[in-house]
């Protein structure tokens, strides 16, 4: 392995890193120098610096490609499939938790405790679900298609 390979194994993860100034000067310099005598990492960093720039600037609707649309159609089903979900489990968690407290032959201490648990997970699955939809409206990479 000649000692230009040896470079380019080793230089290569930091190209991307160049491409958001995350590397040090020192790594930077090095980086520069090595892009200077080597096309073939110079290709690599020109090639995603195009595609950084692309992704910056959006891209029309009109070049997204069929895999994406067919990601779309799948998350709708997925979000079918969660709310035929929900409108089945919400009113069966309804009618058992009315049953739990109606039975007057259960302590109360069990019934203290089936609520807590009940209130815990509708708690967590609230708090889930809120940063989900946060993280999804602040997702600065959803429109990324690979």
């Amino acid at each position: 392995m000649s000692q230009n390979e040896t470079d380019c194994k080793r230089l290569q993860p930091l190209i991307s890193g160049a491409l958001d100034d995350e590397l040090t000067q020192q790594q930077s310099q090095h980086l520069q120098h090595h892009l200077k005598s080597c096309d073939r990492c110079k290709k690599t960093y020109q090639e995603l610096e195009q595609m950084q720039k692309q992704l910056r600037q959006g891209r029309p609707a009109s070049t997204m490609p069929p895999s994406a649309a067919e990601s779309t159609k799948e998350g709708m089903w997925h979000v079918i499939g969660w709310l035929l979900m929900l409108l089945g489990v919400l009113p069966l968690v309804g009618y058992v938790s009315y049953q739990i407290l109606a039975d007057e032959q259960l302590p109360s201490w069990v019934k203290l405790s089936i609520g807590s648990i009940g209130m815990g997970l509708l708690i967590l699955f609230i708090y889930v679900a809120r940063q989900r939809f946060i993280a999804a409206k602040t997702d600065n990479y959803k429109k990324v298609q690979l």
